[in-house]
């Protein structure tokens, strides 16, 4: 799956440099079709990506329910009562920088318009073939309804999350750091770390080797030395997340992971960034790999 992660936390790690539920089925689907073609496609979404991801889906799906509502009323209707896609995607939009401060590239407007080129609001282009397909055929209609905006909204959050598991797996294969064995807090900040600044320079960290890893992490503090506050951000987040652990499981630094990325997210600024982003594209031609999008 092409990484969707990546796609959206670009503009969070540039603006940190410049600023140095399982109840859904149950809480409101009252049409048994609906109910019936949800369930069936989270039956499909688990098949695909685990057990983990589904009830990621799950656990999302209250929340982001209540912080959609007030823009879905806001906004004008179809003579259904739904939105319209582009209103659907604007709304989308809104949630992810709401929430996390994320500008997902396919929700987030391109060349002016909001009006979705593709499947799911635009997302699905940037993934794989069987996740294309599994949203477009759950999402593919010209309008929405509420409980279909949420149930994308927590589908897109959970697949951005497994993307982060998926590269902080890689860095602990790299730093040949076994996930099943806990951790001490030094090596779970460390890998953190490491594994955030492989991505801000858009590099594939599963190729990579533990000296290129260690290098890019240099230039980029040589680059940008408010880069190495991200650090102190991880220490902050691992005593909130795990106060009296002395080891962390795999678990807990994921989850440490998590919540850096989405307190990244919302320092985002984009107008003040172009710079930076100039910088980082000369800075991935010294180091030989990896793009910024």
């Amino acid at each position: 799956m092409l990484s969707c992660w990546m796609l959206i936390l670009t503009l969070a790690c540039h603006a940190w440099i410049c600023a140095s539920s399982p109840g859904f089925l149950a809480s409101g689907l009252t049409n048994s079709s609906e109910g019936v073609a949800r369930a069936a496609f989270l039956d499909q979404l688990e098949e695909l990506l685990g057990k983990g991801r589904r009830i990621s889906t799950e656990s999302r799906l209250n929340s982001i329910t209540e912080t959609l509502r007030a823009t879905f009323v806001a906004m004008p209707k179809t003579a259904h009562g739904r939105l319209s896609a582009a209103s659907a995607r604007y709304a989308m939009h809104r949630l992810f920088v709401q929430r996390h401060g994320w500008h997902v590239k396919g929700v987030a407007p391109t060349g002016g318009s909001w009006s979705p080129a593709s499947a799911a609001l635009g997302f699905s282009e940037h993934l794989s073939p069987r996740i294309q397909d599994l949203l477009g055929e759950q999402f593919s209609g010209n309008d929405f309804d509420l409980d279909e905006l949420a149930l994308l909204g927590a589908t897109i959050e959970a697949l951005i999350h497994s993307e982060a598991v998926g590269r902080l797996y890689a860095t602990y294969r790299l730093l040949e750091m076994d996930p099943e064995v806990p951790v001490s807090e030094e090596k779970a900040v460390d890998a953190v770390y490491m594994c955030l600044t492989a991505y801000l320079t858009g590099n594939n960290i599963s190729r990579l080797s533990r000296e290129a890893l260690r290098s890019t992490c240099k230039l980029v503090e040589e680059q940008f030395p408010q880069w190495v506050n991200t650090k102190t951000l991880i220490q902050e987040t691992q005593r909130q997340v795990a106060p009296t652990l002395q080891v962390l499981e795999f678990s807990d630094v994921e989850l440490i992971l998590e919540l850096v990325s989405e307190k990244m997210g919302h320092r985002v600024d984009e107008g003040a960034c172009q710079d930076i982003e100039d910088r980082l594209v000369a800075l991935q031609d010294s180091i030989g790999s990896g793009r910024v999008r």
